[in-house]
């Protein structure tokens, strides 16, 4: 028989997903407190490229800056750090769909 959690869990899958989600994360707490460290060491030693694909997994997609403070910065290093970004733009939609689509233009104004 079905306690009534249960039952709720079957008829509404977001439940399901909340259930299994903080199932999930209680267990993978409980492995990394055992092996987590150890394991992480190595990981980070035999296969760095998966560590970093972990690490770049956990992380936010996107940060959200509300208000910069540009003041003491010197003229030169704004734009050794605009041309940073626009290089990595123009990696990123070569990543994204090579070919297709309007490309970066870095001279074309925001």
């Amino acid at each position: 028989m079905l306690s009534r959690g249960r039952l709720n869990q079957r008829e509404d899958p977001s439940a399901a997903r909340r259930a299994l989600g903080k199932t999930f994360v209680q267990a993978l707490m409980t492995d990394f407190e055992r092996f987590g460290v150890r394991r992480l060491t190595r990981l980070r030693r035999q296969r760095p490229h998966l560590y970093f694909r972990l690490v770049t997994a956990l992380l936010p997609k996107e940060y959200r800056i509300k208000e910069v403070d540009f003041s003491d910065i010197a003229d030169q290093e704004l734009q050794q750090m605009l041309d940073m970004l626009k290089t990595a733009i123009r990696e990123k939609e070569k990543e994204k769909a090579p070919g297709t689509a309007q490309s970066f233009d870095p001279n074309r104004p925001c």
